[in-house]
């Protein structure tokens, strides 16, 4: 999946602590996250998971995505 779009995630942006993190989920900022890299961007060293950036939820790009994902109950 890595490089066809960048992925919106639910995460909002914060500057992670120094301490290991497990899945840290949650809108702790108005800010949003888009990981990776997409087709058409000249930096392929940032197209990996854990690149990330912060993105207004109202800014838009058509090489922006997301994955639907089912949580387990």
């Amino acid at each position: 999946m890595a490089g066809n779009v960048m992925e919106w995630a639910l995460d909002g942006y914060w500057p992670y602590p120094s301490e290991p993190q497990t899945n840290p989920v949650g809108a702790r900022s108005v800010l949003r996250i888009v990981r990776g890299n997409a087709f058409g961007q000249d930096e392929i060293d940032l197209c990996r998971a854990r690149q990330r950036d912060p993105t207004a939820p109202s800014f838009r790009r058509g090489y922006f995505g997301f994955r639907c994902a089912h949580g387990v109950q």
